[in-house]
């Protein structure tokens, strides 16, 4: 099992990045890598030191200032919100993730989503899914808050896309007999 890599803040032309560091058995030299997808990986021989590597990093910084480009992910400015409040969203690719991996900064109010490299749903299908997990952490506590609050006692509570409804509920499993005439 490959050990978690360690992560480093560089400063280079003004933009603040992390540099994933991470030792290897198979390295003789320390070796800066970026790939297509903006991945800037630190990586040191299994008994290099921590320090040399830094010292290395600052002695290429004219080459990561070259490449700066490839570094620095485009933030996407599209109007996506969060309980009404506008938030920004980062899309980036990963070549190691099997799965996407989104998380929210509420400080900062900005989504960062990751994607495996190759990966066919857009930025927008992401966004909507997380909107639908948060949607369901919120309104199924309040739902069954406000149901017990009047008397109500719902044995399911689902959030579901719907077009033009913005709620409904049902009642199953139950015969409401109606008073009839009876005719001899």
């Amino acid at each position: 099992m490959k050990p978690a890599a360690d992560q480093l803040e560089v400063m280079i032309a003004g933009h603040k990045l992390l540099c994933s560091v991470r030792r290897s058995r198979r390295a003789k030299i320390v070796a800066i890598r970026i790939n297509q997808t903006g991945l800037f990986e630190l990586v040191i021989p299994e008994r290099g030191s921590f320090e040399e590597a830094r010292n290395f990093l600052e002695s290429k910084r004219k080459f990561l200032e070259r490449h700066i480009h490839l570094l620095v992910h485009k933030k996407e400015e599209s109007p996506y919100k969060l309980f009404g409040e506008d938030i920004k969203v980062e899309h980036h690719y990963n070549l190691f993730l099997r799965k996407h991996v989104i998380n929210f900064n509420k400080e900062t109010s900005e989504l960062t989503i990751e994607s495996p490299q190759g990966a066919k749903e857009t930025t927008q299908e992401l966004y909507r899914g997380y909107l639908n997990g948060t949607a369901a952490k919120y309104l199924i506590p309040r739902t069954q808050h406000l149901a017990a609050r009047h008397g109500f006692n719902p044995s399911v509570v689902r959030v579901k896309k719907m077009r033009g409804k913005w709620g409904f509920c049902t009642i199953k499993k139950r015969d409401f007999p109606l008073a009839s005439p009876h005719v001899t």
